[in-house]
């Protein structure tokens, strides 16, 4: 039986993130744009948002087979999130370590990343690329991936 790569990839994401939050957060990255991600309504127009969560926040997060779950804080009042892992594009780890899965970041932030490795910048996060995952990508992805691993990238906000 062959594997379902999105099966993998989401797979993959889950542990990863699981292995991640034994720190004390991280922040996730995700596509507003993809199906079923529910945020507040003012964060769902933008091309990419991060939110940091962690399990020693006062509300739980849930890594479920089809999404991560958790009930974040914003502006004072309680928010569930839902973020399928297909929209999940990249995490960066409490020790400022960034890890994108190429195929899901938004083309707008791909072009940021691909453009912030052509520039100078004195804030810079380091691309963990699993090896797994550099061979389940597209070409196009490769490439951008292999512009970023072992070099810096800005900050994206």
């Amino acid at each position: 039986m062959k594997n379902n790569p999105d099966i993998t990839a989401t797979t993959y994401k889950r542990k990863a993130l699981d292995k991640l939050l034994e720190g004390e957060f991280i922040l996730i990255h995700i596509n507003p744009q993809h199906p079923g991600v529910t945020l507040p309504d003012n964060l769902n127009s933008q091309p990419s948002v991060t939110l940091k969560i962690s399990r020693r926040f006062r509300r739980p997060v849930q890594l479920t087979n089809d999404a991560v779950k958790a009930d974040l804080l914003f502006d004072g009042v309680y928010f569930l999130c839902i973020l399928p892992w297909n929209s999940v594009w990249g995490v960066t780890s409490d020790s400022n370590k960034l890890q994108v899965w190429p195929e899901a970041v938004p083309q707008s932030i791909a072009k940021q990343l691909e453009d912030s490795t052509n520039s100078s910048s004195s804030t810079h996060r380091h691309v963990i690329a699993p090896e797994e995952e550099k061979k389940s990508t597209s070409d196009e992805s490769n490439k951008l991936l292999k512009k970023t691993v072992g070099g810096h990238l800005k900050r994206v906000k």
